[in-house]
């Protein structure tokens, strides 16, 4: 993952708790894009989310 915070690309994922938000946090994340995860009602899959973001080493944004 690129360290230079100039050239880090982001990526801000709405829905991301659950379905295709959570494969396209996933996926951004796997490919060294930070991610910015948002979701409307279910805090704890959001959390899940995150934290398997957290757990593989990649980059999540809160």
């Amino acid at each position: 993952m690129e360290t230079n915070i100039q050239n880090q690309k982001i990526a801000i994922i709405t829905g991301g708790s659950r379905g295709i938000g959570r494969s396209i946090a996933m996926n951004a994340a796997k490919r060294g894009i930070a991610v910015i995860l948002t979701y409307n009602n279910n805090p704890e899959q959001g959390a899940a989310v995150a934290e398997e973001i957290n757990k593989n080493g990649e980059k999540l944004l809160l």
